[in-house]
């Protein structure tokens, strides 16, 4: 099995309903596969690491995340981000801490999209482009969760054909007081 330690933003559980219903219309409607959980990564790791090791100030300051648009890229089709600087922004929350230095991200990430995957590339089956899919969910999520997942796959077949995934930690990221 290969495995990948990775930081990911994840809606908070319940509100992801919008989202899940739009993802489940794409599967049906055309074929897309959605193999992981509603997540955004960040950066990849090949250890673990504890979750004080995230600057909880950075992370309330981060701002909602919204979803405007579908796109094709390297890695297929991607729900962009409204806030094209909210993923490095989320990623430079992890911090060095009791003198250790900051953990270090794996030069080549598997799981490396700036937003939601809704259809891996490579996947079998149409490839519809993204301009032709419906509007994506106007909807702002105020608070969500900085994670560190464990995500598995099996060696010499696609990430996606046979794919585990555990939540190590969780760090809710509230909404911002005034």
């Amino acid at each position: 099995m290969n495995y990948e330690y990775i930081t990911a933003l994840m809606l908070s559980e319940g509100s992801e309903a919008p989202l899940q219903s739009y993802i489940n219309t794409m599967e049906q409607e055309y074929g897309f596969a959605y193999p992981l959980p509603l997540m955004i990564p960040l950066a990849g790791f090949t250890d673990p690491f504890p979750p004080d090791r995230v600057d909880r100030e950075k992370l309330r300051d981060l701002p909602s995340i919204t979803f405007d648009r579908s796109l094709a890229a390297d890695a297929g089709i991607v729900l962009a981000l409204a806030d094209p600087e909210l993923r490095s922004s989320a990623a430079s929350c992890l911090r060095g801490i009791n003198g250790k230095k900051r953990p270090v991200s794996k030069a080549e990430s598997l799981f490396n999209w700036n937003g939601l995957l809704l259809h891996p590339a490579g996947y079998p089956g149409t490839r519809p482009r993204a301009a032709t899919l419906p509007a994506v969910p106007r909807k702002t999520w105020q608070t969500y969760r900085y994670v560190l997942l464990k995500i598995l796959w099996e060696e010499k077949q696609p990430w996606w054909k046979h794919l585990e995934w555990d939540v190590q930690w969780y760090i809710r990221k509230a909404r911002k007081t005034k």
